[in-house]
């Protein structure tokens, strides 16, 4: 299987846990949004996460979708780096 191959898998692999993420998060009146973006960036720690956490009441305010979003942007931006200073050198 050469790379191309691979990333392709990876980016559908990843579209659907980020697919996942965004139902499960509209079922559970979560911010779908944000949690669509944490699954992009995690992937599947992100779907663990919004499938064990509590359902949101009527009038409750979706806190979790911004607490989990600002490291998993840190963790992507660092694997981003890592990676292309593995290409640079």
């Amino acid at each position: 299987m050469n790379i191309t191959t691979f990333s392709l898998i990876c980016i559908i692999i990843g579209f659907i846990i980020a697919i996942g993420g965004y139902n499960v998060a509209k079922n559970k009146r979560r911010n779908s949004t944000i949690w669509f973006f944490n699954c992009v960036f995690i992937g599947i720690l992100a779907l663990i996460i919004i499938a064990l956490i509590p359902k949101l009441e009527d009038k409750e305010e979706d806190s979790w979708g911004i607490v989990v979003f600002i490291p998993g942007i840190i963790i992507f931006i660092i694997q981003l780096l890592r990676g292309l200073s593995n290409v640079i050198y």
